[in-house]
């Protein structure tokens, strides 16, 4: 089944979006939580590698529970059901 011109506008519209998104939020936050913390204070320099070290696990956690939990859906109960919870 082949997407009208109105269906490839919108989803090259949602990728659009969602890249304009993903590249403002993640060098960011990566700076931003960065910046939290002296380089000057040793305590805070470990303080900081941490920081790195749970914001990337936990971007991966969600990448992970993103990918995987759609597809659980439509395979124990139904693809109209797996349709819903994303577009909400």
């Amino acid at each position: 089944m082949l997407c009208d011109k109105f269906s490839n506008c919108s989803l090259f519209l949602a990728l659009y979006l969602v890249a304009l998104g993903s590249g403002g939020m993640r060098p960011c936050v990566s700076s931003y939580g960065a910046d939290q913390f002296d380089d000057a204070d040793e305590v805070e320099k470990g303080h900081k590698s941490s920081f790195f070290n749970w914001l990337y696990f936990s971007v991966n956690i969600g990448v992970l529970i993103g990918c995987s939990i759609p597809v659980l859906i439509q395979e124990k109960f139904s693809q109209t059901l797996d349709n819903w919870s994303s577009s909400r």
